[in-house]
């Protein structure tokens, strides 16, 4: 048993990640990512939205822990939301890329 590497699934490589997509077109962008979350080789949620809403026209892409990447977006939206009820009423996207 001593110096047993044990069967072969235990010793190969788990490749793990997001798959998030953007295409631009005449009218915009549009975004698309899977669903899936995984903690190690298992896939924990199959139903996941990793595209969450900043804006109505600002959208996050989350990727990585998914706790974390859903804390930022919050805190993001938060910052959004106060900048725009402080200063302007009208949509500016350069503006807002920049907090």
């Amino acid at each position: 048993m001593l110096g047993e590497t044990g069967p072969e699934w235990l010793s190969e490589e788990v490749k793990t990640g997001t798959t998030i997509i953007a295409i631009e077109f005449d009218g915009g962008v549009v975004l698309g990512s899977d669903s899936r979350v995984s903690a190690g080789a298992s896939v924990v949620n199959r139903v996941m939205n990793k595209l969450s809403p900043l804006h109505e026209k600002i959208y996050c892409a989350l990727s990585g822990s998914a706790a974390d990447a859903q804390t930022i977006a919050e805190i993001v939206n938060y910052q959004l939301d106060v900048h725009r009820i402080k200063r302007i009423k009208r949509f500016y996207c350069h503006i807002y890329v920049n907090i």
